[in-house]
C-alpha cells in the first residue's frame, strides 16, 4: 500500500463463518474512522495502528472471538481540535479512544499485543464526534478501548492508558499498568488482576455485581469502592 494513500472512513464485513483477517493501518497516511465487523463465526482478527490510527474499531460479534489490537507509536495531533468518529455503540458511555474493540457475544479474547510509547491519555481542546454520541472538549483520549461483551471474556491491556470493560459474564481482565487505566467487571463473576511487572497508576476500578475477585500482586488496593468481594495480596 502507497505510504501516501489516505481513507476518509472504511468498513470490513466478514461473512458468518470463522474468519481470520489482519488489517495493517501503519502505511496510511491518514486515516480517521473505520469498522472491521467479523460476523457469525469464531473469528480471529488483528490490527496493527500506527501514528495515522484515529477511531478504528474492531468488532468480533457472535461467536467465540480473538481480536489483538496493536499500535506502535501514537498519533501524530498536529492540531488540538480532532475531527474523527471515534467510537460509537456499545462505547456510548466510555472515554473516547483511538482503537476500540468488541467481543459481542460469545468467550472472546480481546488484548494489545505491543507495548506503547506513550503511558497517559492523549490531551485534545475538542474532539468532533460525527456520530450522535456528541462532542468531547477538553478531554482525554485512551489508547486502547476493550469491551467484551456478553460472555466469558478474557481481556488484556498494555502499559498505556487502557479502558477494559468485561460486560456480562464470568469475565477476566488483566490490567498491564504504566498508565491510568479504567478496569471494569461488568455483571457476573469476575477476576481483575493488577501485573505485577509494571507500577499501576491512577487506575480505577469497578468489579461491578457478582462475587468478584481482586488480585492486587503486591500492589496497593486502589482508593474508592471498587465493589470487589474479595481482595488477594
Amino acid at each position: 500500500m502507497p505510504a501516501a494513500t489516505q481513507w476518509r472512513t472504511f468498513e470490513l464485513r466478514l461473512g458468518a463463518h470463522p474468519d481470520r483477517a489482519t488489517l495493517d493501518l501503519r502505511p496510511l497516511a491518514k486515516s480517521t474512522g473505520g469498522t472491521v465487523r467479523g460476523g457469525a463465526g469464531d473469528d480471529s482478527l488483528s490490527l496493527h495502528g500506527g501514528a495515522s490510527a484515529i477511531g478504528v474499531r474492531v468488532l468480533g460479534e457472535a461467536g467465540n472471538d480473538h481480536i489483538a489490537l496493536s499500535w506502535t507509536e501514537a498519533p501524530r495531533l498536529r492540531r488540538s481540535v480532532v475531527d474523527a468518529p471515534l467510537f460509537g455503540p456499545p462505547f456510548r458511555r466510555s472515554t473516547p479512544a483511538f482503537l476500540v474493540g468488541s467481543g459481542g457475544p460469545g468467550d472472546d479474547v480481546l488484548e494489545v499485543t505491543a507495548p506503547t510509547t506513550h503511558n497517559r491519555p492523549l490531551l485534545v481542546r475538542e474532539i468532533r464526534n460525527t456520530r450522535p454520541t456528541g462532542n468531547y472538549r477538553d478531554g482525554s483520549v485512551r489508547q486502547f478501548l476493550l469491551s467484551g461483551g456478553d460472555g466469558d471474556d478474557l481481556l488484556i491491556g498494555n502499559a498505556g492508558p487502557d479502558e477494559l470493560d468485561g460486560g456480562n459474564g464470568n469475565d477476566r481482565i488483566v490490567a498491564r499498568g504504566g498508565g491510568p487505566d479504567v478496569l471494569k467487571g461488568g455483571r457476573g463473576d469476575d477476576r481483575i488482576e493488577l501485573d505485577g511487572s509494571a507500577p499501576i497508576d491512577g487506575v480505577r476500578i469497578d468489579c461491578g455485581p457478582g462475587d468478584d475477585t481482586l488480585v492486587l500482586n503486591g500492589h496497593r488496593a486502589p482508593p474508592g469502592d471498587h465493589a470487589c468481594e474479595t481482595v488477594l495480596p
